[in-house]
């Protein structure tokens, strides 16, 4: 894909996402709808995302895995190529903060084998394709990995299509409001 084209609909949805006046809402009508799916609740262990800014907001559900046995896993940034997820036990284990200004974990239980990761991102297509910072994080890491992957993003920001490369990673699911 014409990298000019994913900074310009990168910044058009982020313009957008940064413009919504109901995202408490709007996050927790998400954290919601994911509670209820299948592959949430058949999930024993979960991969989340401490948003930033205008992200959909999803601490709600990481407190609510954690209360109920869920094993929590949360990525922190390795290097300028590469993120792996790391065990919580409880929302305090969340102290470290990335040099992107995100809180990552403190702790040092690498997962080996996640069920279920949950996904940011700026914008994303019907098929299950995203855009996020452009960093490639998620794609790198996703690439042998089996784990369901869920997209989550305010409804404002999912379109038809999004022209893709041969190593973006797609979404098993996108959940919006």
């Amino acid at each position: 894909m014409d990298q000019c084209n994913k900074k310009s609909l990168r910044k058009e949805y982020l313009f957008i996402r940064n413009n919504l006046s109901n995202r408490d809402i709007k996050s927790n009508k998400i954290v919601d709808i994911i509670k209820n799916t299948k592959e949430f609740k058949e999930a024993k262990s979960v991969g989340f995302f401490k948003h930033i800014g205008s992200e959909v907001d999803i601490d709600e559900l990481i407190i609510d895995s954690l209360n109920n046995e869920k094993e929590v896993y949360l990525p922190k940034v390795l290097d300028d190529y590469s993120i792996e997820f790391y065990k919580i036990e409880n929302i305090n284990d969340l102290s470290n903060i990335s040099k992107y200004g995100i809180e990552e974990p403190n702790t040092n239980i690498k997962s080996f084998s996640i069920d279920l990761i949950i996904i940011p991102g700026i914008v994303f297509d019907k098929r299950g394709y995203r855009i996020g910072y452009g960093k490639a994080y998620y794609d790198r890491y996703l690439l042998d990995k089996t784990t369901f992957k869920m997209g989550v993003c305010f409804k404002e920001c999912l379109i038809d299509y999004i022209e893709n490369d041969e190593h973006d990673i797609k979404m098993d699911m996108v959940i919006t409001d």
